[in-house]
């Protein structure tokens, strides 16, 4: 039973944090080509609100699946996943409690606007960065078990294709931000991959082990 709670927590987290999708409809302007796409939940937005509710129900929901994931798994692989999971939750949480200030995309005067609170921008970026790094980490760390995680072949094919799209997408979007003249590297583009990466990902960490009980206890000796 608690495998399956984890796995609806998890599909859910995917679900909200995919809400950058909803953008198509509600049009705020954001250039899903060239723009970041924290920005959809920056302060000045008119619907800023919801993406970083949204991203804090992300938090939430994967937070409480990661604590019993980690409560119920033994190998030191999925130990390491789960709490990745963890730490994601938590960067996650906080990034969507210091938004950016504005839409540079959007905003010809953002970077004045910035200027006025240089720390919460930085601490946005700060947050950002822990987010991926810890999802990184934990779907490596479930990569290098994917037997206990995936429990079919195409499962474990979505997890690899999920992890790599996650990969390079990171790269790419490390490779934009570093290009002064970035619009060439669709920068907007390489974020929303990697997000697409993230939330299948957290799909599969979900399914998977539900399909057989709890983590560890079929494919204890792979952990």
């Amino acid at each position: 039973m608690s495998s399956r709670v984890r796995a609806g927590l998890l599909i859910v987290g995917a679900i909200t944090y995919s809400s950058w999708v909803v953008d198509i409809w509600l049009r705020s302007g954001v250039d899903p080509f060239h723009g970041y796409v924290s920005e959809l939940g920056a302060s000045d937005r008119p619907d800023g609100t919801l993406y970083r509710t949204a991203d804090l129900f992300t938090a939430l929901l994967v937070g409480a699946a990661g604590v019993m994931g980690l409560a119920s798994s033994t190998g030191p692989r999925t130990r390491l996943g789960w709490g990745g999971l963890i730490g994601f939750a938590i960067a996650t949480a906080f990034d969507s409690r210091v938004p950016m200030t504005c839409a540079p995309s959007i905003r010809t005067d953002c970077a004045t606007a910035v200027s006025r609170d240089p720390l919460a921008e930085a601490l946005h970026g700060v947050f950002s960065a822990a987010a991926t790094a810890t999802a990184l980490l934990s779907s490596l760390a479930f990569l290098s078990t994917a037997r206990s995680v995936a429990q079919t072949a195409w499962m474990r094919v979505l997890l690899v294709g999920a992890v790599s799209v996650l990969g390079v997408a990171t790269l790419w979007t490390l490779l934009a931000v570093a290009v002064e003249h970035h619009e060439w590297l669709y920068l907007g583009l390489a974020q929303r991959a990697q997000l697409l990466g993230i939330s299948v990902w957290l799909v599969i960490v979900g399914v998977g082990p539900a399909a057989r009980g709890p983590l560890g206890r079929t494919h204890r000796t792979q952990s």
